[in-house]
């Protein structure tokens, strides 16, 4: 179990626990946007791993998933959208960029599933209605080309 220990006096953590350290965090993000504005890309992600490891906030992790997404580090940006959306509350943006990916991926199934969790709390979110149709498209046209396959042989 985890205490709630402001002394600081390092009882704060168990075997296997880890300690949140907001303040460090706060001044990790701020250096990351600092890295952003100036257009240091691979600064930024430096300072968002960094700060997650102080404290998890989800806008930390989303804004860590988005720059590596740009980047090119998809699997690296899944895999923090997956924990992001795996939360009580996720955050809408996460669970649509973790659809697109799910998507680029041809996992049609999950990117169904993050998108009918945006409309299940608003049926009527343009983008996610908008994606939504997009994917089952191609999920459709997926099964019927398979099914032309079969035909086929």
């Amino acid at each position: 179990m985890v205490s709630d220990d402001s002394a600081g006096t390092g009882l704060d953590t168990v075997i296997g626990g880890s300690t949140r350290d907001s303040a460090r965090a706060a001044t990790l993000v701020a250096e990351a946007r600092a890295c952003e504005q100036d257009g240091d890309r691979a600064g930024a992600i430096d300072a968002y791993r960094r700060a997650i490891e102080c404290d998890d906030a989800a806008e930390t992790m989303f804004r860590l998933a988005y720059l590596l997404d740009l980047s090119g580090e998809e699997d690296d940006a899944l895999q923090l959208y997956e924990e992001l959306a795996n939360r009580e509350d996720p955050p809408i943006n996460a669970l649509l960029n973790l659809a697109v990916l799910y998507e680029d991926r041809v996992q049609w199934v999950r990117a169904e599933k993050c998108l009918r969790q945006i409309l299940d709390t608003d049926p009527n979110h343009e983008r996610a209605r908008l994606f939504m149709k997009d994917v089952l498209a191609s999920k459709d046209m997926l099964y019927d080309e398979e099914n032309d396959r079969d035909r086929l042989r």
